[in-house]
């Protein structure tokens, strides 16, 4: 497709040579077909380095960046995530969103499920009738966070402010959970960076996302400056085990095997996501997110 194309630019007064990268972009977990989290895709990428996918995603500065390689037998596709920094492991919205970029471009097949290879992970993905992306995140796994002095110190909240304790949380990538006394306090958070990188050094996340419940509702914020996002916009890698937090910590009714979830992200502007968490005797057993997407704007980025 014309939007996604390698191109080399080769005329008068331009640097012969010079690669242009054309990138699709989607906007993930739209609340109403607005807000959401931009994600940059590019699908011809048999000749790019992962120094030229980290620059594209460096010039783009989204949080994530999507590349795609249809080398796979494992799978549908196979692809690589970075954020403006670094190259990450997992993440939720540039899972949903390449899919949904993929279907609009015609370039995966009409069908109801699939199955992305992230190095050496499968991730079943699977697309409703509505336009609903969901994606099984697997079974999420928890360790002691931080402190609640600490974590109220990183983001600029008293210690009594933090309701609960913080615990690290994965489905792939650590997200240091924090449960907060009200929305309010939420809107008002912030990073001390200089907490930030102790607490970091100390849990091995990344990824930091206070929440607080209120009126029935759920809402989040997450901030990753070691990952060059100094807010995430929406998390599905982060709102997976949130949801799996809330469930575990007993903060909201859960009396069915799947519990559903609605999460509220943001701060003036919110995105919508839909988390379920599946329970056994045994415990927490999966989770899923899904959400909606819509096109955006394509961008070019020379290299």
């Amino acid at each position: 497709m014309p939007t996604l194309a390698l191109a080399l630019r080769e005329g008068a007064g331009q640097n012969r040579g010079m690669a242009i990268i054309r990138c699709a972009v989607a906007r993930v977990f739209t609340n109403a077909g607005k807000n959401g989290n931009l994600l940059g895709v590019v699908t011809e990428t048999a000749r790019l380095t992962a120094a030229q996918m980290q620059a594209i995603a460096h010039t783009l500065g989204y949080s994530e960046t999507s590349f795609i390689f249809f080398d796979t037998k494992k799978g549908d596709y196979r692809v690589r995530f970075f954020t403006p920094e670094k190259e990450i492991p997992f993440a939720g919205h540039p899972t949903l969103g390449t899919l949904f970029v993929l279907r609009s471009l015609r370039l995966a097949p009409e069908k109801k499920t699939y199955v992305q290879i992230i190095g050496k992970r499968k991730v079943p993905l699977e697309i409703f009738p509505d336009g609903l992306v969901r994606m099984d995140q697997g079974k999420p796994s928890f360790k002691p966070g931080t402190t609640r002095a600490l974590a109220a110190a990183m983001l600029g909240v008293k210690e009594g402010d933090v309701t609960g304790e913080p615990l690290v949380a994965s489905t792939g990538l650590p997200q240091l959970i924090v449960p907060l006394k009200n929305a309010k306090l939420l809107r008002g958070a912030r990073i001390l960076n200089s907490v930030y990188q102790r607490v970091v050094k100390t849990t091995g996340a990344s990824c930091i996302m206070p929440f607080a419940i209120g009126n029935g509702k759920i809402f989040c914020r997450m901030f990753a400056p070691a990952l060059g996002v100094a807010e995430d916009p929406a998390t599905g890698s982060g709102c997976g085990p949130l949801a799996a937090y809330i469930v575990r910590e007993k903060l909201v009714p859960a009396s069915k095997e799947t519990v559903i979830l609605e999460i509220l992200q943001g701060g003036a502007k919110k995105s919508l996501l839909v988390a379920s968490v599946r329970q056994t005797r045994e415990g927490i057993a999966s989770v899923a997110v899904a959400g909606f997407c819509t096109m955006g704007k394509p961008r070019t980025v020379e290299l």
